[in-house]
């Protein structure tokens, strides 16, 4: 039998090489943007396309192309950066994806605060602006905090939290320098949790609440563990809250990552993403609770059959470790650590004499451990265990300037 072919969009060759080609061998015809070119191992692919993906007319041109030279049978990405423009492939090519619409007020954050708003769902004050008088208007308004971020970003990149006038000033000039718009929101005082769906012809199927730890200040998540301990009403609240939004959305297939937060104004939607989380998140849902979402929504497009059962009496946690900054010189526990029967992964490659920099989003944590064990109470015991076995030494890096 003919083996399958898909076009996948802004994908890494991790996913390409364990799913698409060892998982479920398909044949994959890869566009990538030039930027990541770091990301594609092209010996994984049949072809490879590089071009900028806000360009959307040559993304769709190239894929009806090939598509009239050999037909596709899905396209798809799991992958941010490739959202919007699988979608309108999708739909230019008459193949099952998900809402190009969903895909745009996922990604760009103001677009979704507007319909949550316009429809009275998890209502939050929020203004879009290049203006920093207008961001202080604002503030004053609502009050301080307030959050500061970019309107269409993602790991926890460019999150401020502004007390006051002079941080809100040097905060919007941050998140500015990335963005020409800033996207400020009332400040929410409450626990976080992110959920973890995935949609079948627009049939919302809610898979897991994670429980997280994220830094008082960079906002960055630091571990994760699952299942969340919440009493039932707030569980089932969160789950219906997510499914109502995912519906206002127009979200039709897929996984999505949703973070919420539980305040005294009620649960509140923070920002969605029509992808699978972070953070080994997936990884726990498929090894430690029996579901993967990569196969399950590949097997959809392709219409083939689909199981899925979740296993929730069991528990799994990642928790990520902490250094100074500086250059490293010597790393201690990691061994032992992973010899521990409850550990699943270690991922740590530093290596003494490499820099490490403070954590200010998802993407410069020096590394991380992924546990189970049978419930999430042990499960996040193990971990904040194991995790303060590795010690980290540094001495900090001291600038000079050479002469000329």
């Amino acid at each position: 039998m003919k083996r399958k072919r898909i076009l996948m969009v802004g994908d890494n060759w991790e996913y390409i090489r364990y799913y698409m080609v060892e998982k479920l061998d398909l044949r994959v015809t890869l566009f990538q943007t030039p930027e990541r070119k770091s990301c594609v191992k092209e010996e994984l692919c049949e072809a490879v396309y590089y071009f900028p993906f806000d360009d959307h007319d040559k993304g769709i041109l190239l894929a009806k192309e090939l598509h009239q030279k050999e037909e596709f049978d899905a396209v798809w990405t799991f992958s941010e950066v490739g959202g919007e423009l699988a979608s309108l492939i999708g739909e230019a090519l008459m193949l099952p994806c998900n809402s190009s619409e969903a895909e745009r007020i996922a990604r760009e954050k103001s677009r979704l605060r507007e319909r949550l708003n316009k429809n009275n769902v998890s209502r939050v004050e929020f203004l879009v602006t290049d203006q920093v008088e207008q961001a202080l208007g604002f503030s004053n308004r609502v009050g301080f905090p307030v959050m500061l971020k970019p309107v269409d970003s993602s790991g926890s990149r460019q999150i401020y939290k502004a007390m006051n006038e002079d941080q809100l000033r040097c905060s919007f000039q941050s998140v500015r320098d990335t963005d020409h718009r800033v996207l400020i929101e009332e400040y929410l005082e409450g626990t976080e949790v992110s959920v973890e769906f995935i949609t079948f012809d627009g049939i919302h199927y809610p898979l897991q609440i994670t429980d997280k730890i994220v830094s008082d200040t960079t906002y960055v998540e630091m571990g994760h563990t699952m299942p969340a301990q919440l009493d039932k009403q707030t569980w089932n609240s969160i789950i219906e809250l997510v499914k109502k939004m995912l519906t206002l959305i127009g979200h039709w297939i897929g996984p999505t990552h949703t973070e919420v937060k539980i305040t005294n104004k009620g649960i509140k939607i923070i920002e969605t993403h029509t992808r699978p989380g972070g953070d080994f998140i997936p990884y726990m849902l498929d090894k430690v609770f029996g579901v993967d979402v990569f196969v399950l929504t590949i097997n959809h497009l392709l219409g083939m059959k689909k199981q899925m059962s979740i296993m929730q009496d069991k528990g799994a946690a990642v928790r990520y470790f902490e250094a100074e900054p500086g250059v490293i010189q010597s790393i201690q526990g990691i061994e032992k650590v992973k010899d521990d029967p409850h550990v699943l992964i270690v991922d740590f490659e530093r290596k003494a004499g490499e820099q490490v920099a403070e954590a200010k989003d998802s993407f410069s944590r020096p590394g991380c451990l992924v546990v189970s064990a049978e419930t999430p109470q042990k499960a996040a015991e193990v971990a904040d265990y194991l995790k303060n076995k590795v010690n980290i030494y540094t001495n900090r890096k001291i600038n000079t300037k050479e002469d000329d």
